[in-house]
């Protein structure tokens, strides 16, 4: 499903569909005035992204979000967690922000990338079952009979 020798955006695509995480989450790039060209998953502590530089690869990036924020010992945990946990460290930049290579084929080190970078999960509406059914049409008849009184 997601091959590490993949090509370009499929690769990122099939783990966030995989793992139901959010894919381009345009809310976070507003609200952190992040511009991305690529695909990527966004989480509290950086990114999962296609990395091309090494031959379309997933790679979690340890960055601080915003640019600006204050994040040193986050990070560093973060850093020292990736390390145990069995992810391949490309690079690190200064004492915090690092880049890390994952298998997004081995479910362990996947899951152990989405928690330490902090992803936000799709969330999945369930089918209603009939109390929630009935629940429902009684509030809308509620509503209708209201709104029929108010406009006599």
């Amino acid at each position: 499903m997601c091959s590490v020798t993949g090509t370009g955006d499929r690769d990122i695509k099939a783990f966030a569909k995989k793992y139901r995480v959010r894919l381009n989450d345009r809310k976070h790039e507003r609200k952190y005035r992040l511009n991305m060209s690529t695909d990527t998953v966004h989480g509290r502590y950086g990114e999962i992204v296609d990395n091309l530089s090494y031959g379309s690869v997933v790679a979690v990036k340890f960055i601080p979000v915003p640019r600006n924020a204050v994040m040193t010992g986050a990070l560093r945990n973060r850093y020292r967690a990736a390390m145990a946990g069995g992810l391949t460290l490309k690079r690190r930049y200064g004492s915090d922000e690092s880049t890390f290579h994952f298998d997004p084929a081995n479910a362990e080190q996947a899951r152990l990338a989405l928690k330490l970078v902090g992803a936000r999960r799709r969330r999945q509406a369930t089918t209603p079952n009939a109390a929630q059914i009935t629940a429902r049409a009684a509030f809308v008849e509620h509503r209708r009979n209201a709104l029929q009184m108010v406009t006599v």
